[in-house]
């Protein structure tokens, strides 16, 4: 069963990867962008400041799903010196960006990004229990 709740835990975190890779790109996403508001882009494509905070979002998502990897014990991370750090990032990510995102009033972290925080705290935690 970890093994399926991490499958699902590292499948949205590249979700939301790809999100913000679109965003970057150029999609007219920006109204759903964490924070919500284009932020001085145009026509609903994100600002410069959203973008670069997208491109940070990335690479804290790579490294939460290689973490949930090593936790949930997936062939060829066994034994890996870093183990206890990954349960730290795998955990205390989620739960991070959920307790940053409460008090935001954005509709899109209020509707979207709050309850996946939610989500992907307690499939972290019940990975980690398992």
């Amino acid at each position: 069963m970890a093994v399926q709740l991490a499958h699902l835990y590292v499948t949205l975190c590249l979700a939301r990867l790809f999100f913000h890779v679109a965003l970057i790109l150029g999609a007219p996403l920006a109204r759903w962008a964490p924070g919500g508001g284009p932020d001085g882009g145009v026509e609903g494509k994100a600002g410069a400041g959203p973008k670069a905070l997208s491109a940070l979002a990335i690479l804290v998502l790579l490294i939460q799903a290689s973490a949930m990897l090593v936790v949930a014990g997936f062939p060829g991370t066994e034994g890996l010196a870093y183990s206890g750090m990954a349960i730290w990032i795998a955990v205390g990510l989620p739960v991070a960006e959920l307790g940053l995102g409460l008090p935001s009033r954005a509709e899109a972290d209020k509707w979207l990004w709050r309850p996946l925080d939610l989500v992907m705290a307690a499939l972290s935690l019940a990975v980690l229990s398992a």
